[in-house]
């Protein structure tokens, strides 16, 4: 299922499936969420996030473009904001690609660290009832990006080309 708002990247993977020698299947809802700067692009945008992981009933999250602004931790201020709500996940902070979850986080690491803005990858070890999974959230640099070669824009400043790039 693929779903886009005009205002937020959101891209929803359903049905991930977690299952080990005599436990029963446990199905899980995950989203990967483009936050856009945490929300700060559009006006409303902090709240948005917070509807859209109620209105999607996630249970695991994959977030980029996590920035911690003024020193305030975003895994902190969005777990806040959830339980005024009455829903309870769990965050750590981290930078760029972040973490949230249903379920209790039982660690978490920077693999592929932020720097100078070139993207990062996070990974968390969380317990989804009796069963310990690895969980991953990668933002990748946007620089170099193909996409934009064949529809006639450079791929890391957007300036026009001359010719589209459609030679793989």
């Amino acid at each position: 299922m693929f779903l886009r708002l005009p205002f937020l990247s959101i891209y929803l993977f359903l049905a991930v499936t977690c299952s080990c020698m005599a436990q029963k299947e446990q199905s899980l809802k995950v989203l990967q969420f483009n936050i856009w700067q945490e929300g700060t692009i559009v006006p409303g945008g902090f709240d948005a996030i917070i509807d859209e992981v109620i209105r999607t009933d996630t249970d695991l999250i994959a977030l980029s473009e996590v920035r911690n602004y003024n020193d305030k931790s975003l895994a902190e201020r969005l777990v806040k904001a959830l339980a005024k709500k009455r829903h309870t996940y769990y965050s750590e902070q981290s930078e760029d690609s972040g973490i949230f979850s249903r379920y209790p986080i039982l660690s978490q690491q920077a693999l592929y660290p932020l720097h100078n803005d070139q993207g990062s990858i996070t990974k968390a070890i969380i317990k989804v009832k009796n069963t310990e999974i690895a969980f991953y959230s990668a933002h990748l640099d946007y620089l170099n990006c193909s996409l934009y070669l064949p529809r006639g824009y450079d791929s890391s400043t957007w300036n026009k080309l001359n010719n589209r790039v459609t030679d793989s």
